[in-house]
């Protein structure tokens, strides 16, 4: 009985350490691969300086595993290549401040994690003195991204206009198209609504932005509020108008390549799904809150007003006889 649950201790102690093994490689990799393609001289510093701390715990790791004779793999392949070019891509598209964001949240997670696993009964006393030190590091490294992003804060007010601009134009645009797709003869009749709805939005929006950004704007300036510092109202306008526009035409795709009625529909619904999924990710990241609550609700929102207006379109051919 004693040998059975000392060999169950010590299969459960190696499944811990292989995890933890494969995590920090995960991250060394990741942070590796962002400072060696980074450009900006103190990211690329911080980048390189965290890489260094993820590598020291990887090998930490591995020596552990190396004691019990346990194969581990020298690299993760084609998974972490995926990931690494998710964050490589979002340095680029969202900036500086976003990945900064992005980087701390997987921080936190990876505190959090450790923090748990230090009273684990099946660690050995090595194991949690290895812990320590690497949850020692990991709040230094998040005081190090927290650092980088108060550098570059005033980037996220313009994903913040980025967002609102492409889901405005993915969740009003696609419940019109897709009223108007029940009750159009062709699909063209849906391209040229949709341009229509699309740019006339991509104006409204574009010109409530600059409005109310220009409005808050002299409002903090009367106030006398010397700290503050506001975004360009004009660059605000320009992020919202560009990116509603372009979640506008997202609807509209299917049916430009010829897809008509319900298979347009379906292809419109699935496209802006997807997109707006991306939008929902950024929006948890800079708002600090759960990205499967955030994808949900936002998903909910822009299906249940496209369901809507099929419901509507429906009635009105059936119960109306109404085409265009």
């Amino acid at each position: 009985m004693n040998l059975n649950k000392s060999l169950m201790d010590k299969e459960e102690r190696i499944a811990v350490e292989r995890k933890f093994y494969l995590s920090e490689m995960r991250d060394y990799e990741i942070y590796n691969a962002l400072a060696s393609r980074e450009r900006n001289p103190k990211l690329k510093e911080l980048l390189g300086r965290i890489a260094r701390m993820e590598e020291k715990h990887t090998m930490l790791w591995k020596k552990m595993l190396d004691e019990d004779a346990v194969n581990i793999p020298s690299r993760q392949g084609t998974i972490i290549a995926i990931e690494t070019a998710g964050y490589t891509a979002a340095r680029r598209i969202l900036g500086v401040a976003f990945v900064s964001k992005l980087l701390g949240r997987n921080e936190v997670s990876s505190l959090e994690r450790f923090s748990g696993a230090v009273k684990r009964v099946g660690l050995t006393r090595k194991a949690r003195g290895y812990l320590n030190t690497i949850i020692n590091d990991e709040e230094r490294n998040e005081e190090y991204l927290k650092r980088s992003l108060r550098e570059h804060d005033s980037e996220l007010d313009y994903i913040g206009s980025i967002v609102l601009g492409l889901n405005d134009g993915l969740v009003e645009v696609l419940a019109a198209v897709t009223g108007i797709a029940v009750l159009a003869r062709a699909g063209f009749i849906v391209v040229v609504a949709g341009m229509i709805i699309g740019l006339s939005g991509t104006l409204s929006m574009a010109g409530g932005v600059y409005l109310s950004a220009k409005s808050h704007g002299l409002v903090q300036e009367g106030g006398g509020s010397e700290e503050f510092t506001g975004t360009n109202p004009r660059k605000d306008a320009l992020y919202t108008g560009i990116y509603y526009f372009f979640g506008a035409m997202v609807s509209i795709v299917p049916f430009i390549f010829g897809f008509e009625g319900f298979a347009g529909i379906l292809l419109a619904i699935i496209l802006v799904s997807a997109v707006l999924t991306f939008a929902s990710v950024v929006v948890a990241v800079v708002s600090n809150t759960s990205i499967k609550k955030r994808v949900f609700e936002m998903l909910a929102v822009s299906l249940g007003a496209a369901f809507a207006a099929i419901l509507l379109g429906v009635v009105m051919k059936i119960k109306f006889g109404i085409t265009i």
